[in-house]
């Protein structure tokens, strides 16, 4: 089937279903150490790493996460690669930091990565620049997965067979100015190519952000070993689950446009709320979950884009 078809379809391969399982272990491993609090930690890692080490519960810099990622790589070269995958209007980078324990991936001292094979789970925080809460939340995680592996087993098995990439920050711009767009003022993620208005066609138009661009490049570049990814936004309690535009092109009814993954993406989404007491006691989302379309229609996301290539879920932390 061609790419038109699958994403008309909203369709899932044989490959991405092979490694649904994958995916469900990440996705809860990440819940489980989101809820074991600061004390679970590693606290004086950062002391190690960093050479001036920022207060610990506040927003870290742009200046900061560039040091902390490179500070990352240094302390666990054999696990850990950090690189940029473009650069944001005003010229920021746009770091990842990529971990695994998976022997031949990650060569220290060489910048390419040996990926072909080994399932992938992306990370993207801060993509709209008035929303940290995921950017700063990654700082903690990397620490576990770089630092606490071999004190935790669960997080031990992820890395012994994958890998997590973690993009901390897709708007750094939009960060320091403290906006939900980036520098020229776009919201990225209504600035992408829509499945539906376009009619399957995804190529990107030319006249996309840069950040908007680089990820999408990136996640091309990982092709089919990225088998899923989340984006960590802020403004509900709740976990929102493709796809998130109305099929009939309406802005404000909602009407139901599940996709064909819809058993999975429920089954991720139930997997988080578990451990997850907040999201089980919001009078807003009864059930902790929400398909897209149901709560507000809208078109142009990183959801459609990215749909055909892996399964993608949003998770709104506060």
């Amino acid at each position: 089937a061609t790419q038109e078809s699958r994403v008309m379809r909203m369709g899932v391969s044989r490959s991405r279903a092979r490694v649904a399982a994958s995916v469900a272990v990440v996705a809860f491993i990440a819940a489980s150490a989101s809820v074991s609090g600061a004390s679970a930690l590693n606290v004086t890692s950062l002391e190690e790493t960093l050479s001036h080490s920022p207060e610990r519960w506040t927003y870290w810099s742009n200046t900061q996460l560039t040091e902390f990622v490179q500070g990352m790589e240094r302390g666990s070269p054999d696990r850990c690669k950090a690189y940029t995958i473009g650069e944001s209007a005003m010229g920021q980078s746009l770091w990842v930091l990529s971990v695994t324990k998976v022997p031949g991936v990650i060569k220290p001292g060489r910048p390419e990565m040996s990926l072909e094979g080994v399932p992938a789970f992306l990370y993207v925080g801060n993509m709209h620049g008035d929303e940290p809460l995921g950017r700063q939340l990654m700082f903690y995680l990397a620490e576990e997965l770089c630092a606490g592996a071999a004190e935790e087993p669960a997080v031990d098995r992820i890395l012994s067979s994958g890998v997590v990439h973690l993009l901390f920050s897709l708007n750094p711009d939009g960060f320091d100015l403290k906006t939900r767009g980036n520098a020229n003022g776009v919201d990225l993620n209504r600035n992408f190519p829509d499945a539906i208005k376009r009619k399957g066609n995804l190529t990107l138009l030319g006249t996309e952000e840069p950040e908007s661009e680089a990820i999408a490049r990136y996640a091309a570049q990982l092709g089919t070993t990225l088998v899923g990814a989340t984006l960590l936004h802020e403004g509900a309690l709740v976990v929102n689950y493709p796809m998130d535009g109305a099929v009939s092109g309406s802005k404000v009814r909602r009407e139901a446009n599940p996709s064909v993954d819809d058993a999975l993406f429920r089954y991720l989404a139930q997997r988080y709320i578990d451990v997850q007491p907040e999201l089980q006691r919001n009078p807003e989302f009864p059930t902790g979950k929400v398909q897209g379309s149901m709560w507000y229609p809208v078109s142009g996301q990183i959801v459609y884009h990215l749909f055909s290539l892996l399964c993608w879920i949003y998770l709104p932390l506060s």
